[in-house]
């Protein structure tokens, strides 16, 4: 394989800090982590639009499709998807512009569109950034969800499924003081 990347940190943008962390083990791996203060001039929060009247309310694109098209300077990936699979790098669904739907409670600026299922946890961010997990306080402005909680209180969570094959996933967390996402 190629050689790993050297660590790195630095500030992205007023608010918003980017490291790379190497790691050997249990296995070679590089983690990106992106810090953003809630609290910073010019931080602005946007989930996925979707259409709540559509039967499929989203439309499938890349990150850096997402990125582009909203003029963003930072994207991440979020919530799962239904209808998905992957049969082969030839045979898979979704390609860029199919539908698709959010396998957890969404809402982007006010406009809920997808319901979730029991069991998701949801992340809720305010119009003025006031972010927490499972709890909305008030109406819900932007909601994204996930299969599980990791972490908790400085723990890590019991129960978590073992999965034995690595795969590159996504994380949100926030600080004690919900104050850094």
């Amino acid at each position: 394989g190629r050689p790993q990347p050297a660590e790195q940190s630095q500030e992205l943008f007023q608010g918003v800090v980017y490291s790379r962390q190497v790691r050997q083990s249990p296995r070679p791996m590089v983690i990106h982590v992106v810090q953003v203060d809630l609290r910073a001039e010019g931080i602005s929060l946007l989930v996925t639009p979707g259409d709540p009247k559509a039967e499929l309310p989203l439309t499938a694109r890349t990150t850096s499709q997402f990125l582009e098209e909203f003029d963003l300077q930072l994207a991440v990936n979020g919530d799962g998807f239904t209808p998905w699979r992957s049969n082969s790098i030839l045979d898979f669904y979704p390609h860029s512009g199919d539908g698709v739907t959010p396998m957890g409670l969404a809402a982007s600026q006010g406009k809920k569109y997808a319901s979730g299922v029991k069991d998701e946890v949801t992340l809720y961010i305010s119009e003025d950034n006031k972010a927490s997990f499972n709890a909305s306080a008030g109406n819900v402005y932007n909601a994204i969800s996930g299969d599980r909680i990791l972490l908790s209180g400085g723990g890590i969570e019991r129960n978590l499924p073992e999965d034995d094959r690595p795969n590159p996933r996504s994380a949100v967390a926030l600080d004690r003081e919900a104050k850094t996402l």
